[in-house]
């Protein structure tokens, strides 16, 4: 497992500021989440690894907390980032889109959860793939629309904080 990996899975969520302060690093939704991207990005990495490894009951555990992980980020935008993000521009055109996609990304999580009840590799491996090639499009939108848009759209450093408190929240569930 990689070393973000690891992090990651010891401590269950990105945004939790700076671990040997204990100060609070992240204050802008694109750096919260867009650090949350990556270290999920570095799981399913992990997994993959596994899965070539020709271990499939470690890679089955550690998807285990990849979804839980994923889930817990995606609510986050439905329920916090969206409507505030719908609020503030005045329109839904590009959170229609991630819905959409949020939807797509669970169906592949399901499959990919099922393939690890009878694994056939290759089958396993295509379908990680194809979930991580969703995440890396997906991901590109988010962070290059929605994130920076809201942090734009939040006149004061104290409402972006706020925000970016109740993600931190959220995550840590």
């Amino acid at each position: 497992m990689s070393s973000v990996a690891a992090k990651n899975h010891e401590f269950g969520c990105a945004c939790h500021g700076n671990t040997t302060t204990g100060r609070q690093t992240d204050v802008t939704v694109s750096a919260c989440l867009e650090r949350d991207h990556h270290e999920i990005d570095a799981i399913l990495n992990d997994v993959e690894s596994l899965v070539r490894r020709g271990e499939p009951s470690a890679a089955a555990q550690l998807f285990g907390s990849f979804r839980t992980r994923l889930q817990r980020h995606i609510e986050a935008e439905e329920e916090i980032l969206f409507p505030l993000y719908e609020q503030l521009s005045d329109h839904d055109g590009p959170t229609r889109v991630m819905l959409g996609e949020h939807a797509e990304i669970r169906r592949l999580m399901a499959t990919i959860a099922e393939g690890f009840q009878r694994p056939d590799i290759t089958q396993l491996l295509e379908a990680i793939r194809k979930l991580a090639r969703a995440l890396s499009v997906h991901n590109m939108k988010e962070e290059r629309v929605l994130y920076p848009g809201t942090d734009d759209a939040l006149s004061l450093d104290a409402e972006r904080e706020a925000l970016v408190a109740r993600l931190r929240e959220h995550l840590a569930q």
